[in-house]
């Protein structure tokens, strides 16, 4: 799977031009935590996964989640259904972080 990714990463870095800046803040955070993006796109989360140096794991809509096409990232990082619309989602969250 690190060759996959690695053979992803590759061409996404350069047509993105990708610089990456303030990797030493993540390693001072400790073991776990919540990094919150504007999920404008699925390529926030792609780009998340690719450069961001530690194993990462991704909350999305259950809409999504359970689609035939996510098969192969869900095989590449971790993730877990969190519906939006639900009272108990940032439970599910917590009890996941």
């Amino acid at each position: 799977m690190k060759l996959l990714m690695w053979l992803v990463k590759q061409p996404i870095k350069w047509l993105f031009r990708v610089n990456v800046h303030g990797l030493a803040n993540l390693e001072n955070v400790g073991e776990r935590a919540l990094i919150v993006a504007n999920h404008a796109s699925f390529l926030d989360g792609i780009l998340l996964a690719l450069f961001l140096p530690t194993q990462i794991s991704f909350a999305i809509d259950p809409k999504y989640f359970y689609r035939w096409w996510m098969w192969l990232p869900k095989r590449a990082v971790s993730l877990f259904p969190l519906a939006h619309h639900d009272p108990m989602a940032m439970k599910t969250l917590i009890q996941q972080v």
